[in-house]
C-alpha cells in the first residue's frame, strides 16, 4: 500500500495503539513494524490469530509480565563478555515467561490451536534456569553457596571482619583512648577498617592514616594492631572478586551456548504479545 494512502488512512494511529497494548520491547517492535497485507491468506491468519486471542480472553489473560529484551546481552556473550548478575537476572526472568506462556497455553481449554502451536514450541532450559537459581538469589545478589570456593572465602572474610570489629570496640570503649576519638564509631576506607581521631592526638595513636575530614580535624586511621586482620580482609576480598567473576563467566558461557534457542523463544512471546495486543 502506497505511503500516502497510509497517511491518509491515519495508520499509525493504529500502530500507537497497538504499541501501547504491547506489554514487551518485541511486542511494540512489532505492532510498530505492521503493514496492511493485500494477501488474502495472509490476511486470514491474522484474522485468525486476532480471533483465538480473543477467545483466550473470554477465560483468562495470558502471564505476558516478566518479558526482558535480551537481545543486546545475546549479542554480549556471543563476543565474549561477562554479564553481570543483574543482565542475568534479566535472562532468568526472561525464562521464566517463557515458561509461564507454555503452561498457560498448555493448560488452557479454550480453542487456539494457532497460539498453544506457538507456546508448544517455546523450548524450556531447565539446566540453565536451575544453575542460575542456584547462583543468583531472588535479589539478584549471587549466593553464598554458588561454589564452595565463594562458601569458604566469604566465611573467612566475615569471621576477619568480626574479630577487627571485636577489637576495634575494645579500643573504642578503653578509657585510655576516649578523649582521642571524634566519635566512637568504626567506619571503612579503602575497604580498610579505620577510626575517627582528633587530629590534635594523632601522635599519641600507632596506626596508617587513610583519609581526613573536609576540615582536616579529624584522621581517620587504621589502628597498628589490626593491619594484618585488614591485609586479611583484602586478600579475601580480592579472592571473591576473581571467585565471581569466574562464576558469572560460567554462566555467561552457558547462555551463549543457549543463545539460538533464547532469541527463537524471545521471538514466539513476541508474536504472542502482539497477537493479544491486537
Amino acid at each position: 500500500m502506497e505511503k500516502e494512502a497510509l497517511k491518509t488512512l491515519e495508520f499509525s494511529r493504529i500502530t500507537e495503539l497497538l504499541q501501547q497494548e504491547s506489554g514487551s520491547v518485541l511486542g511494540k517492535e512489532m505492532a510498530r513494524a505492521v503493514l496492511p497485507s493485500s494477501d488474502f491468506e495472509e490476511v486470514q491468519e491474522r484474522m485468525h490469530q486476532t480471533a483465538e486471542a480473543v477467545r483466550v480472553y473470554q477465560t483468562a489473560a495470558p502471564p505476558l509480565g516478566g518479558i526482558r529484551d535480551i537481545r543486546q546481552l545475546i549479542k554480549k556473550v556471543k563476543l565474549g563478555a561477562v554479564l553481570d548478575a543483574a543482565e542475568i537476572t534479566d535472562v532468568m526472568n526472561t525464562m521464566y515467561a517463557m515458561r509461564n506462556i507454555k503452561r498457560f497455553f498448555k493448560e488452557l481449554e479454550a480453542d487456539a490451536p494457532i497460539l498453544k502451536n506457538w507456546a508448544k514450541s517455546i523450548e524450556i532450559l531447565g539446566q540453565l534456569e536451575r544453575n542460575i537459581e542456584n547462583t543468583i538469589d531472588e535479589h539478584g545478589a549471587i549466593r553464598d553457596d554458588a561454589s564452595v570456593e565463594l562458601r569458604r572465602i566469604r566465611r573467612e572474610a566475615k569471621s576477619s571482619q568480626a574479630r577487627i570489629k571485636e577489637h576495634l570496640s575494645s579500643v573504642l570503649h578503653s578509657q585510655e583512648y576516649q578523649k582521642y576519638f571524634q566519635d566512637a564509631i568504626v567506619t571503612i576506607r579503602d575497604d580498610r577498617y579505620v577510626v575517627p581521631i582528633k587530629q590534635e592526638y594523632r601522635q599519641y595513636f600507632p596506626g596508617i592514616v587513610h583519609d581526613q575530614s573536609a576540615s582536616g580535624s579529624t584522621l581517620f586511621i587504621e589502628p597498628m594492631a589490626v593491619v594484618n586482620l585488614n591485609n586479611d580482609v583484602k586478600q579475601l576480598l580480592l579472592a571473591e572478586k576473581r571467585e565471581l567473576e569466574r562464576i558469572l563467566r560460567a554462566l555467561s558461557q552457558q547462555i551463549e551456548k543457549n543463545k539460538d534457542v533464547l532469541l527463537a523463544n524471545c521471538q514466539l512471546m513476541a508474536l504472542v504479545d502482539f497477537t493479544f495486543a491486537k
